[in-house]
């Protein structure tokens, strides 16, 4: 019988949880939460899967105790309505580097005429709140994997010490699932491919 989230999470005694407000007479839902911290501060980042969002823009809400939160009303980062290779948004992290917010995410096509299925993008921002696309910056699968269509979810972190943002890529190499290592500059013009480390 629970064939749908709602009766799913019906079927559950949850007190206290995020759910985002009904669209209209829709009830979205909250995706792969992708969470970051800062001063006091959770900052929720989340696929919204379902009402107002566009196939999985990347949404947000903050709390300070996982009690009570405050829902951002407008994407982040918006899925691109123009086609191309984020037409769907999937999973990624947030890393602050000085002054500056990367927001890596999976760019997933549904065209068929896209070489790569998946690639990781990344999208800046001044503040937590909103990010701008870096056109023509990507991270494509390596060769090795002997595939192009799932390389997804990035997980980054930064170290100040050497300027780096390291990150893991999931994806798979002969229908087994594979975790890659990848390093970039702080100012995103290097990126290293590392190799398999899974």
């Amino acid at each position: 019988a629970l064939r749908t989230p709602g009766s799913q999470e019906s079927a559950y005694e949850y007190n206290t949880y995020f759910l985002p407000a009904v669209d209209g007479v829709n009830q979205p839902y909250v995706g792969d939460p992708m969470p970051y911290y800062e001063d006091g501060v959770y900052y929720i980042y989340y696929l919204k899967d379902g009402g107002d969002s566009f196939n999985h823009s990347i949404y947000l809400a903050t709390t300070t105790d996982f009690v009570t939160y405050t829902e951002i009303d407008e994407p982040v980062l918006e899925a691109n309505r123009s086609g191309g290779q984020d037409s769907w948004i999937g999973t990624g992290s947030l890393v602050k580097v000085e002054d500056q917010y990367y927001l890596f995410y999976t760019g997933h096509t549904g065209a068929s005429n896209m070489e790569f299925k998946e690639k990781i993008m990344v999208a800046v921002g001044s503040d937590p709140y909103s990010f701008e696309k870096v056109a023509d910056w990507d991270i494509t699968p390596p060769a090795e994997l002997g595939q192009k269509n799932d390389f997804r979810d990035p997980q980054c972190y930064y170290d100040p010490e050497t300027g780096l943002i390291h990150m893991t890529i999931t994806a798979s190499q002969g229908n087994v699932a594979r975790i890659l290592k990848y390093t970039v500059s702080a100012d995103l013009t290097e990126q290293h491919y590392d190799g398999i480390i899974f």
